[in-house]
């Protein structure tokens, strides 16, 4: 095949160069500086191949072209220690100059179709670097030329720029959008997000792509204690969403592992103080939600926080009893919406093999019946049982995920992995009549 590259590599319009973000904007001190040092460096492999897709965003490949984030999100995990970024992680942005290229050679080797997904929680592929240097863009020559279905997180209007090419993607392969929106408040988002654009500008990108035939969806994280969380900011922002055209929202809360994530979180609070449920519209006191306490000072603030994670667990997570308070108000308030806090199967299941379809249906299925109160104990082997004998089949070089499903209905091979026949049953119907794992349509 020839050099796939082509004029549309280039851009609409002429870039201009990187800008400072302002410190008096984010509500940090004066001497807070978030343009970006770019680090170019060349790696050996761009492509990250699992044996089972995430659950998270369906996709088993995954690449970025840089690591840190110069949006600068305050409460970013990519900062904590287990990531090995060095440097400032908001300013000394590694670059893989060469993924391009070695997208050019990975993607024709792939032997089964499959979601690819570009960027990850901890940077994102279209921060302010990407303006100048293109890499994203000519990835996204690329994956429209081999046709590969993809997904993006990001909470940057500049995609906007490259609608044209994963306008002609999304026609012949697939591609979903995830925008990542934490409040409607855009004083509040300037100060969490001080790099990033406006949540009004970030729904006026999502509305855009959702009217021109995307799938799309909100990723809803982190929500912040006592800051975002209220069951009345909650609903907004769903019903704020559905408005918008996306498909889903999905949920996260905040979590500040020990050290320097959690320390640089910390240090950044005071400025929030204002935004407490006493003076803050955003996040009103609600009988439904956790905004009960009277936020009035930097120093109450911070012992809220050091309450909610004073366990200093290694994944930085939050009191048990405040997680749970918030996924169930969540649910509830989604559930009125309409909106299924993952990936409606409805749309991924048009870009994976149904060995995987099945995977991703199990786990969606065991996260929603949890979340509901029902027992999943059933459920759980089921799980077990199905993923060891996919990760065994995989490791066939000639391993089709298609046929391999469809050769187990027919010899009734399903029925003994599962050992289940309620289940086979209903995946059966899945697999057959064309039916969607829908039950917040219930």
């Amino acid at each position: 095949m020839g050099k796939p590259f082509s004029e549309s590599s280039e851009p609409p319009e002429e870039s201009s160069g990187l800008t400072r973000i302002s410190a008096d904007r984010a509500g940090l001190s004066n001497d807070q500086d978030l343009s970006p040092r770019p680090c170019l460096r060349r790696g050996r492999k761009a492509l990250v191949t699992s044996p089972l897709p995430s659950t998270f965003s369906m996709a088993r490949y995954r690449f970025s072209p840089y690591q840190g984030c110069s949006h600068g999100c305050i409460y970013c995990d990519g900062r904590a220690e287990r990531y090995h970024v060095e440097g400032d992680f908001s300013r000394d942005i590694i670059v893989k100059e060469n993924t391009p290229d070695l997208l050019e050679k990975e993607l024709p080797r792939l032997r089964e179709k499959g979601i690819i997904s570009i960027g990850s929680g901890i940077t994102d592929c279209y921060q302010p670097l990407e303006k100048e240097l293109l890499l994203t863009r000519r990835c996204a020559d690329l994956l429209g030329y081999y046709r590969f279905p993809v997904m993006i997180m990001t909470k940057s209007t500049l995609i906007e720029r490259d609608i044209d090419l994963w306008k002609k993607l999304n026609e012949e392969a697939g591609f979903l959008l995830l925008m990542t929106i934490t409040t409607l408040n855009d004083g509040t988002a300037a100060i969490l997000e001080p790099g990033a654009p406006s949540s009004t500008q970030r729904l006026k990108t999502l509305e855009r792509f959702s009217r021109a035939g995307f799938a799309t969806g909100v990723l809803a994280m982190p929500l912040l204690p006592e800051l975002t969380d209220s069951s009345r900011a909650l609903g907004a922002l769903a019903r704020t969403v559905g408005d918008t055209g996306a498909q889903c929202l999905i949920p996260g809360g905040l979590t500040l592992r020990p050290g320097r994530q959690k320390d640089f979180f910390l240090s950044r609070l005071s400025p929030l103080t204002n935004l407490s449920p006493l003076t803050n519209p955003d996040n009103p006191v609600d009988p439904n939600g956790p905004g009960k306490s009277a936020i009035r000072s930097p120093l109450d603030l911070q012992e809220l926080y050091h309450d909610l994670y004073g366990r200093n667990s290694p994944a930085g997570t939050v009191k048990t009893s405040y997680g749970n308070d918030l996924f169930q108000r969540f649910r509830r308030v989604a559930r009125e919406y309409r909106l299924p806090p993952f990936i409606p199967h409805r749309i991924y299941r048009q870009y994976v093999t149904r060995a995987d379809e099945i995977y991703l249906v199990l786990h969606q299925m065991l996260q929603w019946y949890q979340q509901e109160g029902v027992s999943t104990q059933r459920l759980d082997r089921a799980i077990t049982a199905y993923q060891n004998w996919l990760k065994t089949e995989r490791r066939s070089s000639s391993f089709d995920g298609d046929q391999a499903i469809s050769d187990a209905l027919r010899e009734d091979r399903l029925s003994q992995i599962l050992e289940n026949p309620r289940l086979v049953h209903f995946l059966h119907r899945l697999l057959e009549e064309d039916r969607a794992f829908e039950p917040w349509l219930d």
